[in-house]
């Protein structure tokens, strides 16, 4: 990858800079939001540049994943919007109670484990999602998503598994970003 774009809000000149101070070998252009619109509605500010396929990733997420893989698919799918996904394992550390309505106890499960699929963050996106996009108010990928679903344009998921991506977001998480980009 040789092109990206930063849509950028706060701490933008700090960002800018620090950019613009790295010898690179790679183009990187800026947008800067008028106010916050969401991931969403940020990228809209890119409209003219974009190519008709691309790339979306939050900046405090990191895949280890064969992106070639995910464009592959959602060619195959003719995906408007692929979703990169990861089935997280959560453990209940709790016995969790089944009930009826009433109240009477069905069951107990001691500390079930949860499996649940999650959005990463990271998207392979065609140029038609632009057309969803509102920029008149904060905007967000998961409202972008029920827009494209409501009209039954196709949405994918592709899955990685939960050892290759990291949300460094989360302070916890922070340590396991070092041990993925080894």
């Amino acid at each position: 990858i040789k092109n990206y774009y930063l849509t950028l809000n706060y701490k933008s000149e700090l960002m800018i800079a620090y950019f613009e101070s790295l010898k690179k070998n790679y183009s990187i252009e800026f947008a800067i939001e008028p106010f916050f619109m969401g991931t969403a509605g940020s990228i809209k500010l890119l409209e003219d540049k974009l190519p008709e396929e691309f790339i979306i990733s939050n900046c405090d997420c990191i895949a280890k994943t064969d992106f070639t893989e995910i464009l592959n698919q959602h060619q195959d799918k003719n995906s408007i919007l692929t979703v990169v996904c990861s089935i997280q394992h959560h453990q209940i550390p709790y016995g969790k109670i089944n009930y009826t309505n009433g109240g009477n106890i069905t069951s107990i499960e001691e500390k079930p484990e949860l499996s649940i699929p999650i959005n990463t963050g990271i998207y392979i996106a065609n140029k038609k999602i632009l057309d969803f996009i509102e920029t008149d108010k904060l905007f967000h990928m998961t409202h972008l998503i029920e827009k494209i679903i409501a009209k039954k344009l196709p949405v994918h998921c592709f899955f990685i598994n939960e050892k290759e991506f990291v949300d460094f977001g989360q302070w916890n998480e922070y340590a396991k970003v070092l041990n993925l980009l080894k």
